[in-house]
């Protein structure tokens, strides 16, 4: 009788599994039936539409423009960071996601009627050819420039591919006899870090990032080493402004000042990666204050949300733009360009997700975005003058006062109250912090 028992078993069970295993492909398929045939159905609308388009539109179309059209509709129906790259433009972003553009390397205005150049890119085809910071261009391939020109009919000579040639005749700021400078255009960086030593006698420091590019950890490193030269003891790190950039460019310049802790951790659909500091001896343990506003987001928002959450520095200013979303590129099989999609949103190392449509937290209301240590909003006048005095500390003195007789907009005793409560905090002069802090 127990053998039979064990006879019956051992038949069984295999006919069980076969059964059970049958009984679960078939709800799984049923369950995936639905979804198959709505993403059936939408495919055959598409063509639907681009069918009756290309047959009894007014005029005839493009099928390549047709997809195009609908790629971008689609990538718009997703959020507001979602977009669509043609060939064009995916090359173009790819250069200044990579920091560099095709030129001769330089930034340029007008000055005292003349095209100045306010800044020589090193290293560039420029700064190889010898132009100075300060070089007025008196002639572009031996065609005379006349006094007060359009800047950018000036600058359209100085364009063209890599490898091509072009005359520049110059002279110094100061005056001095012209000389003839022949530059050989090709691939120059783009300068998105500068720094400048505020205070020298208390080591008060100032570096600003205006993005995050693949080069930018590189500036940063050469403007603090410089600056750590110059006697640097506290830091002040200005990312008004600042769009964002790439994701790990922001975390490699934030592991700088960390040994140890999370610095943020990103949540897609698929996986969750945790990015993490590493001890190291280069690690800068110089006191640091942030400046943010409202166009402080993304990349920048990584950065300051670390070092926030980890008691790292102070931030100064107003709460920031709330983009917390992390984005990837993808690019088509059957058509020039890709797509670029947002596949993960951050959180900070204390679990704070500050995307504007995700926050939802207590005195956010979806407002999202980082609050800063010391609230110091300006007005939108005091914000333009704030950022156009940031961006002329990356000149010479000499170019920067120029600027200013230039531009008489900003009124001559203007003062940047964001930075100089910054440098007051780094100096020890700055007695509410503690209390702002607590009340936050």
């Amino acid at each position: 009788m127990t053998l039979k028992r064990e006879w019956f078993v051992f038949f069984v069970s295999p006919l069980l599994l076969v059964v059970v295993g049958v009984g679960a492909i078939q709800l799984m398929s049923r369950s995936r039936r639905p979804r198959f045939e709505e993403e059936r159905r939408g495919e055959l609308l598409v063509h639907e539409v681009m069918k009756v388009v290309r047959s009894e539109y007014v005029t005839p179309t493009d099928p390549m423009d047709l997809a195009y059209g609908a790629a971008r509709g689609m990538a718009r129906s997703l959020d507001r960071y979602c977009r669509v790259f043609d060939r064009v433009e995916i090359v173009q972003q790819k250069q200044k996601d990579e920091g560099r553009y095709k030129g001769i390397g330089v930034q340029a205005a007008v000055l005292r009627g003349r095209v100045t150049i306010l800044k020589v890119v090193r290293p560039g085809p420029a700064a190889r050819a010898g132009l100075e910071d300060g070089d007025v261009v008196l002639a572009i391939d031996d065609h005379p420039i006349p006094r007060n020109p359009v800047l950018s009919d000036a600058l359209r000579r100085l364009k063209g591919e890599p490898g091509t040639t072009v005359r520049l005749t110059v002279r110094g700021f100061h005056g001095g006899e012209p000389r003839n400078v022949v530059v050989t255009r090709g691939i120059a960086e783009n300068q998105s870090v500068h720094g400048d030593l505020l205070d020298a006698a208390r080591g008060v420091g100032y570096v600003r990032i205006a993005s995050f590019r693949g080069n930018t950890d590189t500036q940063f490193d050469k403007e603090v080493e410089r600056l750590l030269a110059e006697g640097l003891k506290g830091l002040v790190i200005d990312l008004r402004g600042n769009l964002g950039g790439l994701l790990s460019v922001a975390v490699a310049i934030t592991d700088r000042f960390l040994r140890s802790g999370e610095i943020v951790r990103t949540r897609g659909r698929h996986q969750v990666r945790v990015m993490e500091a590493h001890d190291s001896r280069s690690d800068l343990e110089l006191p640091v204050v942030f400046l943010a506003d409202a166009e402080s987001a993304s990349a920048s928002e990584i950065m300051i949300g670390a070092m926030q959450d980890l008691g790292r520095a102070v931030v100064v200013g107003e709460r920031t733009y709330g983009k917390g979303v992390v984005q990837g590129d993808f690019y088509f099989r059957y058509g020039a360009g890709g797509i670029r999609l947002t596949i993960a949103h951050y959180l900070t190392p204390a679990g704070r997700c500050i995307e504007k449509e995700l926050a939802i937290g207590r005195g956010r209301k979806r407002r999202g975005g980082l609050l800063p240590d010391i609230p110091l909003p300006l007005t939108r006048l005091e914000r333009s003058h704030a950022l156009t005095l940031a961006r002329r500390r990356r000149y010479q003195p000499f170019i920067r006062r120029a600027l200013a007789e230039e531009d008489r907009t900003i009124p001559p005793g203007f003062k940047d109250r964001q930075l100089e409560r910054a440098v007051a905090v780094l100096a020890g002069e700055d007695h509410d912090l503690r209390v702002e802090i607590q009340e936050r």
